[in-house]
């Protein structure tokens, strides 16, 4: 498999060289995860999740420390209870690991389908800041995935990393 993905990287670097020289074709390259990480666009979108799901998250932290602090308690105190009041203890342990087990399992649920509107409308965003990028500099080609390596001269990270803080700014002009 390796051998195979070589081969076909070499014939790839064979083609494009071929035809860049022969046509002068321009190529370029755009790092989406760095993208991703770095524009305002996906910052805000991970600010917003944050903002939308944090109270949810700090709730459950909440009762994790109260489950933990009654376990204490009847570890400390199991000798001196009696029987009802362990017993309600161990009932109120067992109903908040049940709803702490549930709350997390709705919050990782929401999270995701959030995240992945999100991540949708952001990969849209910079769908376009590409695009403006490849029509004002006359892109022939650009690639996205699959390199290994890619020279300063065929990157264009960094432009795209720029439209897409200069269509934040325009945005953040507008909404003032």
């Amino acid at each position: 498999m390796n051998k195979l993905l070589k081969v076909a990287l070499f014939a790839l670097a064979a083609l494009f060289s071929t035809v860049s020289s022969a046509d002068n074709i321009k190529i370029g390259f755009v790092n989406l995860p760095m993208v991703m990480q770095y524009s305002p666009q996906a910052i805000a979108a991970t600010k917003r999740l944050q903002e939308k799901f944090g109270p949810r998250d700090k709730a459950i932290k909440a009762d994790k420390e109260r489950y933990n602090s009654l376990l204490k308690k009847l570890e400390k105190d199991s000798l001196i209870l009696s029987a009802d009041q362990k017993s309600a203890i161990e009932m109120e342990v067992l109903k908040l690991q049940r709803k702490i087990k549930r709350d997390e399992e709705e919050l990782t649920d929401d999270i995701k389908l959030q995240k992945s509107k999100e991540t949708e409308a952001t990969l849209a965003i910079i769908s376009k800041a590409i695009e403006d990028v490849v029509l004002s500099e006359k892109y022939d080609l650009i690639i996205r995935e699959g390199v290994m390596f890619a020279s300063k001269k065929v990157d264009i990270t960094q432009k795209v990393l720029d439209k897409l803080k200069q269509l934040d700014s325009k945005k953040s002009a507008k909404a003032k």
